[in-house]
């Protein structure tokens, strides 16, 4: 008699992957203590070998073992908290200590110090707003944030941190359809907006042909965009993170578009986990993502990260609107399973293969050419995120869900980027 693991993660796992491919019935286990459980020899005489392998299917990839292996990275190692709670809250809330001499150090010390302070990255939040109204204009901004310290210091030290960061626009920058014989009106005053004020919307004149227009239903006055946000930026260290507040909606406008106020510069970029689920793309197909990733070929972009267990709502004010710190650490956690080479592969794995073939120059992309001057390909990495010191969800569900949406992203590998091949066919995700 033949023995099979009956733990709960077993037995979902199997009874999910039993409607995706197919084989003989899975017998529902009772969950007990015992994580081993009988299995009844089959009925049949032929050997699970001899058996064919069924054949791929075009639903969700699982993996053939649901036996993860989890292991710990450095950043594990945390310390723990005091037992005496009332010594901790002493020494995190103690004044910090002070220099009073600082001002006598010599200049090229001094500015060694400031620079210093420059050196770790920063997380930059965009997120996205559009009311369901589909005159409304869509708006992209920067989350509650702190300028860097080094500006605010003093005259030294903000001379010193000018070498650093930039003020940059961020924003929606391309105006669709743009016709200066058009009149544009800002949304808070549009006549379209139900939430406007009656005395201070704006008409166009009517008269001449601008009246006649009216009378024929033609919409007459367009939707200025919002104006841009301003943000202190290093683009060489800090991190743009499209957090859960950025709709999938726009994910390929903004990054398709390479223009002042769409970070031309961008190099390292993080993505929340419902941007890398195909449920959540516009038609629910994988080409918004794809689009967008091969975009930021024309950025100098370093590296692209999944972020799997940020989640809104779980702060105090339950949207997170206020300004609080937001940290991307590196993962407690890196998985590996067990299987066929080409299906053993994590998601890591699979992108950054992708990026490798697809970030060729010319008439090499998407060819699996070595790749020939420009930018190399970015690597991929996962991070952890921590809003006001609290972690928000349970990072491996969260991977584990990125992990079997993409699969072994075999739609990916028969992807022919768009640039390469106007008449190509495009495969459905």
């Amino acid at each position: 008699m033949s023995y099979r693991c009956s733990c709960p993660a077993c037995t979902s796992h199997e009874l999910l992957n039993s409607s995706y491919r197919p084989g003989p019935t899975i017998t529902r286990v009772n969950i007990t203590t015992a994580y081993l459980a009988p299995v009844p020899p089959t009925s049949t005489s032929t050997s699970l070998a001899s058996r064919p392998f069924p054949a791929p299917t075009t639903g969700p990839y699982y993996t053939p073992n649901p036996h993860i292996k989890w292991i710990p990275t450095p950043s594990s190692l945390i310390i723990p908290r005091p037992k005496n709670q009332q010594i901790y809250h002493q020494l995190s809330h103690s004044a910090p200590p002070t220099f009073p001499n600082f001002s006598r150090l010599p200049p090229e010390l001094r500015l060694k110090i400031w620079a210093l302070s420059t050196s770790n990255p920063r997380v930059i939040e965009l997120r996205t707003w559009k009311p369901s109204n589909p005159s409304s204009p869509l708006k992209i901004s920067a989350g509650p944030h702190s300028p860097p310290p080094v500006l605010q210091v003093n005259r030294e030290s903000r001379l010193e941190g000018l070498r650093v960061y930039q003020l940059v626009e961020v924003g929606v920058s391309v105006w669709e359809g743009y016709d200066e014989s058009e009149l544009y009106i800002p949304w808070r005053y549009h006549p379209k907006n139900e939430f406007a004020e009656r005395e201070y919307r704006v008409w166009a004149p009517r008269r001449g042909t601008l009246h006649r227009r009216r009378r024929a239903g033609e919409v007459l006055e367009r939707v200025m965009p919002y104006s841009p946000q301003r943000v202190y930026l290093a683009y060489d260290r800090d991190i743009i993170y499209l957090g859960p507040e950025f709709s999938p909606q726009h994910l390929e406008k903004f990054l398709c578009t390479v223009s002042p106020q769409e970070l031309p510069r961008l190099q390292y970029l993080a993505l929340d986990r419902k941007l890398w689920l195909r449920a959540a793309a516009p038609h629910g197909t994988w080409e918004p993502l794809r689009n967008s990733l091969y975009a930021l070929r024309n950025r100098p972009i370093k590296e692209v990260y999944i972020v799997p267990d940020d989640e809104r709502g779980k702060l105090e004010d339950q949207w997170y609107y206020g300004k609080h710190d937001l940290i991307l650490k590196e993962p407690m956690w890196n998985y590996t399973f067990s299987g066929r080479p080409a299906q053993a592969k994590t998601v890591l794995d699979n992108l950054g293969d992708w990026f490798e073939r697809v970030w060729g120059d010319g008439e090499d992309a998407g060819k699996g050419k070595e790749i020939q001057g420009g930018n190399d390909a970015p690597k991929v990495g996962i991070k952890s995120v921590r809003r006001a010191g609290k972690s928000l969800s349970d990072y491996k569900e969260g991977m584990w869900e990125v992990q079997k949406e993409l699969g072994d992203m075999v739609a990916w590998k028969m992807w022919v980027p768009p640039s390469t091949n106007a008449e190509s066919t495009y495969v459905a995700g």
